[in-house]
């Protein structure tokens, strides 16, 4: 079975399951089929994806249908699924990062380099030191850095602006911070 077929039949389905006057007639829903598969803007979902769509439009999550089913709402209804789809990736992805970066932080490598800026650190005179009493203090200074960064949204993607440049990834910033925090203690040495 061709995507197209599979398109189809997914469509037609849908537009069985709905009770309006006016709803799409079999020339329609080949023509939409063929438009959703050749349409560069869906690309990227799976059959699964539209027939989810499908099904939350037909839970009437994404508006009413006004007695009438056509080709532009059911596009409306794949753009609504798709804005949904790709913020719940964006939440999943940032969570993932900010838990792997804990663990990053905490692992034995990074924790004994975090440990040796962290006492070069307290070396310096400051006018009111940081004391780092737990293993984890530098690392939770980071991210508490990260997490009072202006935030910008750009296409469903949530990324923190450091000084003029954009970063997704917390761990991104965590090596620039670092390397920050390195290059002021060589300072301070030489």
């Amino acid at each position: 079975m061709t995507t197209t077929s599979k398109m189809l039949a997914l469509l037609t389905k849908f537009s069985h399951l709905l009770n309006v006057d006016r709803n799409m007639n079999n020339n329609q829903l080949i023509h939409c089929a063929e438009s959703i598969v050749e349409s560069n803007e869906f690309y990227m979902m799976r059959l699964e994806d539209f027939q989810t769509c499908f099904n939350l439009a037909l839970d009437g999550r994404y508006g009413e249908f006004y007695n009438r089913l056509d080709q532009p709402m059911i596009f409306g209804f794949l753009r609504k699924y798709m804005i949904e789809r790709d913020a719940a990736i964006a939440r999943k992805r940032d969570t993932e990062q900010n838990n792997s970066i804990y663990d990053i932080v905490n692992s034995g490598p990074v924790y004994d380099i975090l440990k040796e800026v962290s006492d070069k650190l307290s070396i310096k005179e400051a006018p009111e030191p940081v004391k780092f009493e737990r293993k984890q203090d530098l690392g939770q200074l980071f991210l508490s850095e990260w997490d009072k960064l202006p935030i910008k949204s750009d296409g469903g993607f949530v990324m923190r602006i450091y000084k003029n440049h954009m970063f997704f990834a917390v761990n991104d910033y965590l090596s620039v911070r670092l390397m920050e925090v390195s290059e002021e203690l060589r300072e301070g040495v030489e």
